[in-house]
């Protein structure tokens, strides 16, 4: 086996140059980084003095059902709060549906059995998108829980804040979500942002780690695409091993099968006299014909089969 050669740090630079901060790859591991966040959260949330105290970045986690998600960075802040940031350049999914799923699995997982409610976690939800989610013309919304008939706010422990990349207004926060659609940045304003943009692009250390940010993916694509494949494999296999037992006479019936070919079988007898016996035969092109006409009946193959069956069939008279 021949062993890959090593790229050289020239390379490794030409791959990642077009990155930017938007692009959830890079974005895994420039908010790897406590003063990213902060200096990001404090210009979004408009709080100087907020604190971040960890950040857990790209971490797989399920709901009771099993179904899995997979948050950007999870922030914890000095108060307490937790703060789950996410970057989203797709325009297509639900993505007020798509926070609320995300808030609720962070929720949960962290709330123990005999938890009271008023220990529920304080959560805030900002969602970067690269478009104007609300075509509203504005670089940020808030969104929050209101009493209809009153317009007040309730606090329910949930803040969903959406800031966006595409408009602009002159304003901190806009000048901030534009640096996250460059591929190179150098702005006074947020020296972390731009310090750790270099860092990843053009010293070894941080070029590494993009580098195998973007392997790990690359793996996963691959594992994913593998395991696809055979579930196909054994669903076409299964089919095939239905047809085949259909062929021979040997296909196990449900209870709606066996009364609906009882029936067929009471009326062979009631009518022998007047039918020939490739007319009254209970063929295996009947019981695919029924599989196919029924509730929750088999695919086009199996009725594509159940075609060349009921022809082998009548070659046979």
């Amino acid at each position: 086996m021949t062993r890959k050669k090593q790229k050289t740090l020239e390379e490794k630079i030409e791959q990642v140059k077009n990155f930017r901060p938007i692009d959830d790859t890079f974005f895994e591991v420039l908010a790897d980084d406590i003063g990213v966040c902060q200096e990001m959260l404090r210009i979004i949330l408009e709080d100087e003095k907020l604190v971040v105290k960890d950040v857990i970045v790209q971490s797989s986690e399920r709901n009771l059902y099993g179904r899995s998600v997979r948050l950007d960075a999870l922030c914890i802040l000095g108060n307490g709060k937790k703060c789950n940031v996410e970057v989203q350049r797709s325009n297509k999914d639900h993505h007020l549906k798509r926070v609320r799923f995300n808030a609720s699995v962070i929720t949960v997982r962290d709330s123990q059995t005999d938890d009271k409610f008023e220990e529920t976690i304080d959560l805030i939800v900002v969602y970067i998108s690269e478009f104007d989610i609300f075509k509203r013309g504005r670089v940020i919304y808030h969104v929050d829980s209101v009493i209809r008939e009153t317009q007040e706010k309730v606090d329910d422990g949930l803040e969903r804040v959406f800031v966006n990349t595409t408009v602009k207004d002159e304003t901190s926060i806009s000048e901030y979500m534009g640096c996250f659609q460059q591929k190179e940045i150098d702005n006074a304003k947020f020296p972390k942002l731009t310090n750790r943009v270099h860092y990843l692009k053009h010293e070894e250390g941080g070029v590494n780690a993009v580098c195998e940010i973007m392997r790990k993916y690359s793996d996963e694509a691959y594992k994913q695409g593998e395991e696809a494949g055979k579930e196909i494999g054994k669903e076409i296999g299964q089919r095939q091993a239905n047809i085949t037992a259909i062929k021979k006479h040997d296909y196990p019936l449900s209870c709606n099968e066996g009364s609906h070919f009882g029936r067929l079988y009471r009326v062979r007898i009631q009518h022998r006299h007047r039918r020939t016996p490739s007319q009254s035969q209970i063929t295996t092109d009947r019981i695919i014909h029924h599989r196919v006409s029924s509730p929750g009946a088999g695919s086009v193959t199996e009725r594509m089969r159940g075609k060349q069956c009921k022809s082998e069939n009548m070659k046979n008279v």
